[in-house]
């Protein structure tokens, strides 16, 4: 047996080709950020914003914020993976994989969407919205790595929430300032929690269930990040009832099912 496999065998490791695939893949979701910056840059030309755009292009918006959102958290978990530790090369936990593939199988579909929007003027999301992020895989216990990986991934995706939220406020008509103030504290209470959880990550003295707590956190950080960018790319969503908890359900595999 060579020596890298045996390391990761030795590791309970598995080979990421896979997820490198996936992560290669991306560039399809940089392409819709491109779109995304020149429909943002003709609404400001025509004197509009994502308060005022016609349905298409906030289905447009959203979509490629959730494109975006879960290309992200699927890379973070793999380069997290590797930067905890790099041996053996192309290799990554088991558990690791399984979430950064469940980030990874959800990209295809907001890509579809955000596509078919940019093309029909007549397009309306059947989905649900604001998407909830609840796609866990079982973590009993939760490693060290798993940890690290979810903290990355919220600072990853709390930076692209904390973007996506001033951009909106940039634009805030008149008379919605309590929906701008909504916005700004759904960002900032997770930051917040968020860096409580970061206290404790890298412990070795955490008990199991405080390891689960800190996980748990974490996972609602996301949580709450994935809902911020969709409320920024669509703020007609906040006219809608209160937002139920997005306390992550747990699910393992590739999730629930999504109407196109």
């Amino acid at each position: 047996m060579p020596y890298r496999r045996l390391l990761a065998w030795m590791k309970d490791e598995v080979p990421a080709d896979d997820l490198e695939a996936f992560r290669a893949a991306g560039g399809i979701v940089a392409a819709l950020l491109l779109d995304r910056e020149r429909l943002l840059q003709q609404l400001e030309l025509d004197g509009a914003s994502v308060w005022t755009a016609a349905p298409a292009v906030r289905a447009q918006l959203v979509s490629t914020w959730c494109a975006d959102a879960l290309q992200t958290l699927g890379d973070t978990f793999l380069q997290t993976a590797y930067d905890v530790d790099p041996t053996p090369p192309g290799h990554v936990p088991e558990l690791i994989r399984r979430q950064a593939l469940a980030f990874y199988h959800e990209v295809e579909v907001w890509v579809v969407r955000a596509r078919k929007a940019a093309v029909s003027p007549g397009y309306r999301l059947r989905a649900d919205l604001p998407d909830r992020l609840t796609t866990w895989v079982e973590t009993d216990p939760c490693p060290e790595e798993h940890l690290h990986a979810l903290l990355a991934a919220s600072r990853a995706l709390g930076a692209r929430a904390a973007v996506a939220v001033a951009g909106a406020e940039r634009t805030l008509p008149a008379g919605r300032e309590e929906h701008g103030d909504r916005l700004r504290q759904l960002t900032e209470g997770a930051s917040v929690e968020a860096a409580g959880a970061a206290a404790l990550v890298g412990r070795h003295d955490l008990s199991p269930a405080l390891r689960r707590r800190v996980e748990e956190r974490l996972q609602r950080v996301l949580a709450d990040h994935y809902v911020a960018g969709q409320l920024a790319a669509d703020p007609r969503l906040l006219d809608r009832s209160p937002a139920p908890s997005t306390r992550p359900a747990r699910r393992d595999g590739r999730g629930r099912g999504r109407r196109r």
